[in-house]
């Protein structure tokens, strides 16, 4: 029954971010014109409406498709380890969402949109990170997780 429960807890997780994800995504697309950045925070942060249609940092660009498959295949892959997967705390089952639902979010915008929506853009004098998206910002904080609930004794 336990395990029923986690999974249950897991699903409405995943598919609320999923839902964040994707909701962020057609405002950001609706709303903003491509590549003009819109100063929220002068110097630190703005948002900037790009398609990437490669990896983390842009690389692999133009592999959107396959990396969209290979996105397909970890979420099986996930799926089908879940039962495996010890998530014995609240942390680490938000952990398994994050990663779960970012994942789906690209693959989302892989297939559908031929290209991730990202529009989150940190920048400092000389210092910017690449653009991302919510996506890209659960599976971050999913690792985090991961790390903080393997290194400490879990509690329930």
């Amino acid at each position: 029954m336990k395990s029923f429960q986690t999974n249950i807890c897991i699903f409405v997780w995943t598919l609320l971010l999923v839902l964040f994800d994707q909701l962020s995504k057609v405002s950001i697309v609706k709303c903003f014109p491509m590549n003009e950045p819109y100063v929220i925070i002068p110097h630190i942060f703005s948002i900037c409406y790009v398609v990437n249609t490669g990896s983390v940092w842009g690389i692999f660009q133009n592999s959107s498709r396959a990396l969209a498959y290979c996105g397909v295949a970890a979420i099986v892959g996930l799926c089908l380890c879940r039962p495996k997967i010890s998530l014995p705390n609240c942390v680490s089952k938000l952990a398994f969402s994050g990663a779960l639902g970012g994942i789906i979010g690209n693959s989302i915008d892989r297939f559908y949109r031929s290209g991730v929506i990202d529009f989150l853009d940190f920048h400092y004098k000389n210092y910017h990170w690449p653009c991302f998206n919510l996506a890209d910002a659960y599976l971050c904080l999913a690792c985090i997780f991961f790390i903080l609930t393997s290194t400490r004794k879990n509690r329930a």
